[in-house]
């Protein structure tokens, strides 16, 4: 990690970006009011995962499959979920590799089910995200991230080097840099802040182009 790259300056440079693109506190709003509802859920036991997990499809263009086999060790992720809950950084992995490998085989549904369960915590990985990172950060291959299928339709098998890869990319450059962001401006802002820049900046930028 790059404590250079993420200091207050590099925050400040996209806050200011954003709001020569028209960003405003009016945005934010917007765009988080459809998670208010789902921010007010309480993870009970290992059934809310199914739950969460319908909520977030329930507002994506793909349907929700799950893959959970009938011997499935349940107890086994309740347990992660329940050491994320509490912020545990070891945890991350493993759970994600859980969601990842019977959720949609999706990274990024994966990371919305982590954000609903702690959303000051955990971060979406959004493509709109990912393109303006790349872009603000001049494409430098030491924080580049990347969104890429790890499932082969034609044997329905996981790759699992592929997943592996794609899981360290999420935590590795991206999760543990915002966290190392938020501590460099003194904990001000969470995730979710920085997050509604890139989203929003990305998505002007893209308007405008059309």
């Amino acid at each position: 990690m790059n404590n250079n790259l993420f200091n207050k300056e590099k925050y400040f440079e996209l806050q200011e970006i954003a709001k020569g693109l028209g960003y405003s506190q009016n945005f934010k709003n917007e765009i988080e009011k459809p998670f208010e509802t789902y921010y007010n859920f309480q993870y009970k036991d290992k059934k809310d995962i199914c739950i969460i997990a319908g909520m977030v499809y329930s507002w994506m263009p793909t349907k929700l499959d799950l893959y959970f086999k009938d011997d499935y060790d349940w107890n086994k992720l309740d347990e992660l979920v329940k050491k994320y809950l509490n912020k545990d950084d070891s945890c991350r992995f493993e759970l994600l590799y859980e969601l990842c490998s019977n959720i949609n085989h999706s990274i990024v549904g994966s990371s919305k089910i982590l954000h609903l369960l702690k959303p000051d915590y955990g971060p979406i990985y959004d493509s709109r995200v990912i393109e303006e990172w790349n872009y603000f950060f001049n494409y430098n291959e030491n924080i580049k991230l990347n969104n890429f299928s790890f499932y082969n339709n034609e044997t329905k098998s996981i790759k699992h080097d592929k997943l592996i890869n794609l899981i360290d990319i999420y935590i590795r450059i991206y999760w543990d840099n915002l966290l190392l962001w938020i501590k460099n401006i003194d904990n001000q802002i969470s995730v979710r802040d920085i997050e509604i820049l890139f989203y929003f900046i990305n998505k002007e930028k893209n308007k405008r182009k059309n």
